[in-house]
């Protein structure tokens, strides 16, 4: 058994194969075992891999299940003591794991880990659809920036949840190790013991999510049963995706595409559902009423879709319910203001 197993849900991502794999076989720190899952993919990922990587164990399955769906099944087949689930556009440092394993094993009561995410320019590469690993070993380090993608999650009152210091030049205030209200989903680092006292049934992410606010789910029932996630800007990470510069809800829905946009209001909505205490739903209603009023008048006017498509998934809101009794009754170890004191940083 490895001490730490990296899986890799990968979808369409064979331009991005080769420097997410070089990176892993880089790190100073060895004793890790890697899982890919393809989640149908449409553009040879599965036959590159097999191709160049033929000693990695590939599943390749015959159609999309999403985030939520691929990365449990590789989690039911995980049994190191700690987890690495890993985004397709991300190349790690060479101290990645050896810095994550010698702070996970000093702390206790864990459940999460936050490395620090950089910006990684891709495009910067030029190098096409995709290139061979000895030349992607050589441009490992083409593209990456100092520009914050996250420093783990952060919520507000309005339960609007952040990225930290995403858009932002790295400094002084990103340098200090910290407690996190959870981690972000591109490659956080999870103490499998943590989800296996949290999991609903034999889903780790809820798979009524599909893709997107996943992590932040698994964030509040990480909190709920009394866990901790530590944010550890000794480890560091690069990913590829476009930087979102402040918290304008417009702004941030201008750049989204409607499938995100659509799956990301349902399950922002289902998080609270799922797992809020009503007395800090009560304590917060105000900021959240107001928040979600100024999305909703914005939706009905410019993103009819999204409405649309929220009311036709509303029947999953009764086994959103059913999950929260669940959880309030078998995962749930501290009280209100335990939860609500991230709310008030």
């Amino acid at each position: 058994m490895a001490k730490i197993d990296i899986n890799l849900v990968v979808w369409n991502g064979k331009k991005y194969l080769p420097f997410c794999i070089e990176s892993i076989l880089k790190q100073t720190f060895q004793d890790w075992q890697l899982n890919i899952l393809d989640n149908g993919s449409t553009d040879d990922s599965v036959k590159y891999l097999r191709e160049h990587y033929p000693n990695l164990k590939v599943v390749a399955l015959k159609e999309n299940l999403g985030f939520a769906k691929g990365h449990n099944k590789l989690l039911s087949w995980t049994n190191s003591n700690y987890v690495l689930c890993l985004n397709q556009d991300v190349i790690l440092d060479k101290n990645f794991l050896n810095n994550s394993l010698k702070f996970l094993e000093k702390k206790k009561n864990i459940g999460s880990l936050s490395p620090k995410i950089y910006h990684w320019n891709f495009k910067k590469l030029d190098i096409g659809n995709t290139i061979e690993p000895e030349r992607a070993r050589e441009l490992l380090d083409i593209g990456k920036t100092d520009i914050i993608d996250t420093c783990g999650l952060k919520i507000f009152k309005n339960h609007q949840i952040i990225d930290i210091g995403q858009g932002e030049k790295d400094k002084e205030e990103f340098q200090k190790q910290k407690e996190i209200f959870g981690t972000s989903g591109s490659c956080p680092i999870y103490n499998k013991k943590a989800l296996e006292k949290i999991k609903i049934e034999n889903e780790y992410f809820d798979e009524d999510f599909f893709s997107y606010k996943e992590d932040i789910d698994l964030a509040y029932r990480l909190q709920l049963a009394g866990y901790k996630s530590y944010f550890l800007p000794q480890t560091i990470a690069y990913h590829d995706r476009s930087i979102k510069k402040g918290t304008s809800i417009i702004k941030n829905r201008k750049i989204k595409s409607d499938w995100v946009n659509q799956h990301s209001y349902k399950n922002h909505i289902f998080c609270i559902i799922k797992n809020e205490f009503k007395k800090n739903i009560l304590k917060c209603f105000p900021y959240i009423f107001f928040y979600e009023f100024k999305k909703l008048i914005y939706i009905l006017f410019f993103e009819k879709q999204t409405f649309k498509f929220f009311l036709n998934n509303k029947k999953q809101i009764k086994k959103i319910r059913i999950k929260r009794k669940y959880i309030f009754k078998n995962i749930v170890r501290i009280k209100s203001e335990n939860l609500s004191k991230w709310y008030d940083q």
